[in-house]
């Protein structure tokens, strides 16, 4: 009967096999890669060489140009329509009136979103125009509190109190701070003549 071997010994006999398993290892990854290297790989197939000449295709372009197709020849319904009702109607002029500062510590609101209205077909067909003075309300955030007429026809009022309800301003600030304010919207409406 042989006696238990020492703890010393076992660690040993534990390292010779551990050694054993990785010089298998690395002679099993060896022959691997001798295989692999015999193998014969194509010229073509090496990195930055690219297929061999004749297996090359060249694609010329050629100069084209995109045009887009032209208008369609109105018909002679659409050209009478458009003769009786004459032109479309112009955008209207809009005029922001901004108070100034006396020391310069206000910085007034700046438009952001500001479509102009559109001018009312009536009023157009009509031959209306006139200016519509408003007076805008605005928030700490530059909201559109509230649109008040000052004066204007009462049609063309209706059309840009829509319009500037819609539109939206950066705050004004007082030294750095937003703060609520009040401008002027003069808005033209150009009479047709």
């Amino acid at each position: 009967m042989t006696p238990d071997p020492g703890p010393y010994e076992q660690l040993a006999a534990e390292e010779r096999a551990e050694r054993r398993r990785w010089r298998w290892a690395l002679v099993v990854a060896l022959g691997v890669h001798l295989a692999l290297l015999a193998v014969p790989i194509p010229e073509w197939g090496r990195a930055g060489a690219g297929p061999p000449p004749e297996e090359v295709v060249v694609f010329r372009l050629q100069p084209t140009v995109f045009a887009p197709p032209p208008p369609p020849e109105p018909t002679r319904l659409e050209t009478e329509a458009t003769e009786e009702a004459g032109a479309a109607p112009p955008q209207p002029a809009i005029d922001l009136l901004l108070p100034e500062s006396p020391d310069r510590r206000l910085l007034p609101p700046q438009p952001m979103i500001a479509e102009p209205p559109d001018y009312p077909e009536a009023a157009w067909q009509q031959g209306d125009g006139g200016v519509v003075i408003l007076r805008v309300l605005l928030d700490q955030g530059g909201g559109v509190v509230e649109v008040v007429v000052v004066e204007g026809p009462e049609e063309l009022a209706a059309a840009a109190v829509a319009a500037v309800r819609r539109w939206s301003f950066m705050p004004a600030s007082l030294d750095g701070v937003a703060v609520p304010a009040a401008v002027s919207v003069r808005v033209r409406f150009a009479a047709r003549g």
